[in-house]
């Protein structure tokens, strides 16, 4: 058949449409993008502030909820943002009952260290409720692409990770450490989805290792210096006249070694935070087609991270959100998914309600769960 004013019609073999149908999509890389601005986000962040101190800290509850909107509604994938829909009600009340527990927990210290040290053998029983809580929580207020996300570990589970695993790291001297947070985040990805897609984190344990050996390096400089400090005061001790001039270079000494050895630490600490943050990120595997990308370099986000917080506290505060887009920008500019053709397969319900005591409880006593 002959084609005319520009129409083709269609194959008389109808297994050739069928198989060009059948045809899956070409694979396809979507970056991840965020498009909040300094200004914006500083005017968020001191109304937050100011209102937060006007009303005794109450409207800190709305203040999460407003800038975390704010960051999410920011940060596209493929163009498109992600949603948060925290009530400020639920997150309130959590709050409140967070603050009871650590003025308990602190005022307690007051009144009887002993009773306060002995809390924390049913606190680590605790500690599990506090995690599951808070990763249900801020997985049912998030979606994107209007799927929701939806955590479904339960107590045990996080008994095992988040306790029994850092009792054996602790027991070998923190050597398994890397393994064990490899472990919790691994079970943490298993048990979130989005929409009809699991998560899966593909990072090998080496690669937290990986992570950690600035820390580890750092720990044995820290040892070393104490050892020699503590041997050369052994070894010249009651050799000088109180107050002599030996007695004050090695004084002098021991205060730059410790200064030197505690920046060490710091600057150890960032980078090791910013390798588990790139291995964390460039493991996840969204399905069975979709998998993340970081290709953030350690030392540049390590400096970013150290630079803004030093900035902050030289201004007390007030160029924290700078810093915040900094690093947010950095991050999402650097991170992509793959198989972004396959999102609109993904089918799901938004969240439901949940409440929120478990995840402002965690803030509180500073329990880190998140990627």
């Amino acid at each position: 058949m002959d084609s005319f004013d520009g129409y083709t019609p269609a194959s008389d073999d109808p297994g050739t449409d069928a198989a060009a149908a059948a045809t899956p999509p070409e694979p396809r890389t979507a970056g991840f993008h965020f498009t909040g601005t300094t200004d914006e986000y500083f005017r968020i962040w001191i109304v937050n502030a100011c209102l937060s101190i006007v009303t005794l800290g109450i409207y800190s509850a709305w203040a999460k909820v407003r800038m975390t909107k704010y960051v999410r509604g920011h940060t596209l994938v493929d163009g498109v943002p992600f949603t948060y829909d925290a009530n400020p009600i639920a997150i309130l009340k959590g709050r409140l009952i967070a603050v009871g527990a650590f003025g308990l927990w602190t005022g307690l210290g007051y009144i009887s260290p002993v009773a306060q040290l002995a809390l924390l053998v049913p606190a680590a029983f605790i500690v599990p409720w506090l995690v599951v809580a808070s990763l249900r929580f801020n997985a049912r207020v998030t979606a994107y692409r209007n799927v929701g996300f939806r955590f479904d570990g339960d107590y045990k589970g996080a008994l095992k990770y988040f306790v029994g695993f850092m009792l054996l790291a602790g027991c070998t001297g923190y050597i398994m450490l890397p393994w064990a947070i490899r472990q919790q985040r691994a079970w943490q990805a298993r048990h979130t989805s989005w929409g009809n897609r699991r998560l899966e984190l593909r990072a090998l344990t080496s690669e937290f290792y990986a992570a950690y050996m600035p820390m580890f390096i750092a720990v044995v400089i820290l040892i070393f210096v104490m050892f020699f400090m503590f041997s050369v005061a052994a070894v010249t001790g009651g050799k000088g006249d109180e107050g002599s001039a030996t007695d004050t270079a090695m004084s002098t000494g021991m205060i730059v070694g410790f200064a030197i050895t505690y920046i060490v630490i710091i600057l150890a600490a960032f980078w090791t935070q910013a390798a588990l943050v790139g291995t964390t990120l460039g493991g996840l595997a969204v399905g069975d087609q979709s998998r993340m990308r970081c290709s953030i370099a350690s030392s540049r986000y390590a400096w970013i991270l150290g630079s803004n917080a030093l900035v902050s506290l030289l201004t007390l505060g007030m160029m924290y959100p700078w810093g915040e887009v900094r690093r947010l920008r950095y991050l999402a500019s650097h991170t992509t998914i793959g198989g972004a053709e396959t999102f609109d397969t993904v089918v799901g319900p938004r969240g439901g309600p949940a409440s929120a005591a478990g995840d402002e409880v965690a803030d509180a006593f500073d329990i880190d769960v998140g990627f």
